[in-house]
């Protein structure tokens, strides 16, 4: 330490040290890599032992044949009396029936804990390997109970999911009304790498722009520009959950201009179905566009949203265009506009445009579904247990299940947790047994054990 405190300044050279070792400086510097190579290696922990499988490969659960004697010899006569009737006979001192020993009640938690396994085994399985070796009458409870009770087979089995009615999106009144809004990720070319994409729920008339990143910022004022400034202030946003959607800056904007956010729950795409199956089309078509003449999709998405735009579809064979501006859109060198050559004074033509157009917004708004239309609901109520399947796992041995949570709140599709902060849909969610609690397990009796020992 006083060789480091001596110097009062240092001078730092840099020399070649790394070659072979014809110099001072090299021999050092090699030494001090050899020195270090081995207090590395010297610090590392030992290689832990592998574990032995052999305890998990139990072939019975018990000990000997004598420990079933004498587990028998002080079973109640009642109990005796229950498998002689059943064909039970004693022979040398164990009693059995078709060949197979009569197992004590005071022994089903342990047999059932044996039978379940390392590997959890359904309990069927478990009823089919306890019935090929004992004879365990009234055993088939246990086992239900003693796998619905498993929090390792709740969190790890596919399961069955709760499945809610398919409900339908809001109805609008009016075009630009309520919007869909999301991103989608396209190879980067030039500085674009994203398209927002925007859809008008009651006309279906699509709206994307390439961006160059996916921030609140850059989505608030493109939505701001090109859809505000030139549709009107829509009453309802509808999106993810996604960071451009839910920052704060972007909820400042639009609660400003009084416009309500919808935000859909997560994992379900189905909610954002408008905007989900435009992104879809836009892309398949910017594909063969791009097969077709090898055009880059900055410069094909708009020809896409020009084919979406006035290609008549749905059950009233409309296009967007037709829907929102009251007559057919001028292809080639066809002009189906009767308006325009009917009536020559304006008034005249908007007063005949507005007729149409209240005309075509009737069929439409009769066309799209009532959300009121469908009945029912999924089968949770606050205060049951669920599991709530993760959709992102690590690596393919971490459970597909996270939980158990308590339901606080429900609506006819999603459910508030307890420890969640989001809504989580019904479909992402399977029933399950509470947790066990150490009172439930000291108190348990032999038909309601909890597996949480095994």
């Amino acid at each position: 330490m006083e060789a480091l405190t001596l110097p009062e300044q240092v001078a730092v050279l840099k020399v070649k040290a790394h070659g072979r070792l014809t110099s001072s400086e090299a021999i050092g510097n090699h030494l001090a890599d050899s020195t270090a190579k081995e207090i590395a290696v010297a610090s590392l922990p030992d290689t832990p032992p592998l574990t032995t499988p052999a305890p998990l490969l139990q072939v019975t659960f018990l000990d000997s044949i004598d420990k079933l004697k004498s587990c028998q010899s002080s079973t109640s006569t009642e109990e005796i009396n229950g498998w002689i009737s059943k064909g039970a006979t004693c022979k040398d001192g164990l009693y059995s029936c078709n060949k197979k020993p009569c197992i004590p009640r005071s022994l089903y938690p342990s047999l059932v804990q044996w039978a379940h396994g390392p590997t959890h085994v359904s309990k069927n399985l478990m009823n089919n390997l306890i019935s090929k070796l004992y004879f365990a009458p009234g055993i088939t409870t246990l086992t239900r109970n003693y796998t619905a009770a498993c929090t390792i087979c709740a969190q790890c089995n596919p399961g069955r999911m709760v499945k809610p009615p398919a409900l339908h999106l809001a109805k609008p009144l009016y075009p630009f009304q309520r919007i869909q809004i999301d991103h989608i990720q396209m190879p980067r070319c030039g500085r674009f790498e994203y398209v927002l994409v925007v859809v008008d729920m009651f006309s279906g008339w699509p709206e994307a722009f390439p961006v160059a990143n996916m921030t609140a910022k850059t989505t608030a004022k493109k939505l701001l520009s090109e859809i505000v400034c030139r549709y009107g202030v829509p009453e309802v946003i509808e999106s993810d959950q996604g960071p451009a959607f839910t920052a704060s800056v972007t909820k400042d904007i639009w609660t400003a201009l009084g416009v309500t956010l919808h935000f859909h729950t997560p994992y379900h795409p189905q909610s954002s179905g408008k905007v989900e199956r435009m992104n879809g089309t836009l892309k398949t078509k910017m594909l063969k566009m791009s097969q077709d003449s090898g055009m880059l999709w900055p410069d094909s998405l708009p020809i896409a949203l020009f084919s979406v735009r006035y290609t008549p579809r749905g059950v009233n064979n409309l296009s967007p265009f037709e829907i929102l501006f009251g007559c057919a859109p001028r292809l080639g060198c066809y002009f189906p506009q009767t308006l325009q050559l009917q009536f020559d004074v304006l008034n005249d033509y908007v007063c005949q445009l507005s007729t149409e157009l209240s005309k075509v917004h009737g069929q439409v708004f009769s066309s799209i579904p009532d959300p009121a239309s469908v009945e029912g609901s999924h089968s949770l109520v606050p205060g049951d247990w669920v599991l709530v399947k993760k959709f992102i796992r690590k690596s393919p041995l971490d459970p597909r299940f996270d939980g158990p949570f308590q339901v606080l709140l429900t609506t006819a599709t999603s459910v508030k947790l307890d420890g969640k902060n989001t809504w989580i849909h019904a479909s992402h969610c399977k029933k399950s047994a509470p947790p066990a609690t150490p009172d439930s397990d000291s108190d348990s009796a032999p038909d309601s054990i909890s597996p949480a020992s095994s």
